[in-house]
């Protein structure tokens, strides 16, 4: 299927189900911006709701049969699963069903040139500061991301598409990218690889298919053994300096040595198509962070407020160590993000939160899971002999307002789910927002 075809009078009515994600909203306002007639639904409202009924587009809360009336195409997002009622329906009237790595398999064509990249840790900032750069360098961009960025956009007539591809179920094999990188290997998502050698596998065959293959030289990327363009470590100076290709750099608005990781990727793959090492120097000084990857909310009680999307025991461990350099102490509040995450990687969570000491577990977000395909919050809780575990918002309100914190601390909202509005909801109601 062509993005042109959905253009003809076949596919005039596209549907989105699960239109409130952040990738599924952007993919209906660029067939708005197409013109074609795009509607949604999701199970509740949220901002990106909003913003697609800002932009004409008819959202449904709830998802009913009659909500696909006189759509002529319906795309789906794997956060929802199979059995809703609405991908049902349409297949039993014979609408064409897609899913949502295949609707942005068919708008890559629209572009000269698509940046893929790949990771279980670090693409979402890895592709932004990609945009980010590219874009401040004058070139015609656009950007798809798991993230959320100011200037975020899609437009069909940009030369290039920086695309954050994602390796859940095997997604990212819809891709063809014209320049690809793996960040690096980690043991998530085996709910549907079953084990590492075929998560190995998918991305080898993921970097195989570019024209262009660039790998970020890890212990984890050893298992591919193609012919490809590697990049090395930066030397790290101090929190925000570091040295790359013999050239420095700083970036001042975010901190840690895996994001420096993240911007010697970019830096990499900009230099590889002609940007200048000034253009690249000033704009990887300007790069403001993802929303949700180390954002400061506000200040409860004097400490820090702090959101991060870590949901995995690496990304975890790194915004750790990263916190430590910054504050004396850390209060982490932590959110599972679905039953079958923390049943496979249940040691690795016990390993490494136990020797945090002031470890809160929140009730987990399943997404699209249902509890019999894994371990819960509590169950994680009941493996970890320091932590507190929370199940509701009044709960946790309760402990912070009873709780004195110490001097040059940090509170940390943690996780791949909902956590992040827990977090604006505490500020809004016990702290002061910055």
């Amino acid at each position: 299927m062509n993005i042109n075809d959905l253009i003809l009078e076949k596919y005039r009515h596209i549907h989105f189900v699960g239109v409130g994600g952040i990738s599924m909203y952007s993919l209906a306002i660029y067939c708005k911006n197409l013109g074609m007639i795009v509607s949604g639904s999701d199970i509740d409202r949220n901002k990106y709701i909003d913003i697609c009924e800002n932009n004409g587009i008819k959202t449904y809360i709830k998802h009913k049969r009659k909500n696909i009336d006189g759509a002529d195409i319906i795309v789906y997002t794997l956060a929802v699963d199979e059995c809703n009622i609405e991908i049902i329906e349409g297949r039993k009237r014979g609408i064409k069903v897609v899913s949502r790595a295949e609707l942005l398999e068919c708008i890559c064509k629209n572009y000269k040139c698509v940046i893929g990249v790949s990771g279980t840790h670090g693409k979402t900032t890895t592709s932004a500061m990609i945009y980010h750069i590219l874009k401040q360098s004058g070139e015609k961009v656009s950007c798809h991301i798991g993230g959320e960025i100011d200037d975020m956009k899609l437009n069909p007539h940009d030369k290039y598409l920086v695309l954050e591809c994602c390796e859940y179920n095997r997604s990212f094999l819809k891709f063809n990218c014209d320049i690809a990188v793996v960040l690096n290997i980690d043991n998530d998502h085996l709910d549907c690889y079953g084990n590492m050698y075929n998560l190995k596998n998918a991305f080898k065959i993921f970097i195989k298919k570019a024209k262009t293959k660039f790998i970020f030289d890890n212990p984890t990327t050893k298992c591919i053994k193609l012919k490809a363009n590697h990049i090395y470590k930066a030397k790290m100076i101090s929190l925000d300096t570091f040295e790359y290709d013999n050239k420095k750099y700083i970036i001042d608005n975010v901190f840690g040595s895996y994001n420096i990781d993240n911007a010697t990727v970019a830096i990499a793959i900009c230099s590889y198509l002609g940007v200048s090492y000034t253009k690249i120097s000033k704009a990887i000084k300007s790069f403001k962070p993802v929303k949700r990857r180390c954002e400061l909310l506000g200040k409860l009680k004097g400490v820090d407020v702090i959101t991060d999307y870590a949901h995995h025991p690496t990304e975890i461990k790194c915004l750790y160590q990263n916190l430590q350099l910054k504050y004396n102490n850390i209060y982490l509040i932590f959110q599972p993000h679905t039953y079958s995450r923390t049943k496979l990687l249940i040691k690795e969570f016990a390993q490494l939160f136990k020797n945090m000491p002031n470890l809160i577990i929140f009730k987990e977000y399943p997404s699209r899971e249902s509890k019999y395909k894994g371990y819960s919050a509590k169950q994680l809780s009941e493996n970890v002999e320091n932590s507190i575990y929370i199940k509701n918002y009044s709960q946790l309100k309760r402990i912070l307002i009873e709780n004195n914190f110490l001097p040059n601390s940090c509170i940390a909202f943690v996780g791949a789910g909902d956590i992040n509005e827990i977090a604006n909801k505490i500020i809004n109601d016990l702290g002061e927002r910055i």
